[in-house]
């Protein structure tokens, strides 16, 4: 994942990669952060970004978490 913080610490997607059924990485750009809210699931704070790419000529939605006490990224789910 590459991401990039502001001066409060917030982070924005950029790109990252995935591996495809196939077995090969694809690497994938976020064109587009649609929406960012904060989710507090069992004491685990998280940001998640509705985010918006072009894949193969096809636009494709998907959600990204943040941890934001692991620092870890989540692609959590495609649409």
């Amino acid at each position: 994942m590459i991401d990039v913080f502001n001066k409060e610490g917030v982070p924005t997607p950029k790109k990252f990669t995935i591996e495809s059924k196939n077995g090969e990485d694809v690497s994938v750009r976020v064109d587009q952060v649609l929406n960012r809210h904060l989710e507090k699931l069992a004491d685990n704070h998280m940001l998640v970004f509705k985010c918006q790419s072009m894949l193969n000529g096809k636009e494709v939605y998907y959600d990204l978490k943040f941890g934001l006490d692991s620092m870890e990224w989540m692609l959590f789910r495609l649409y």
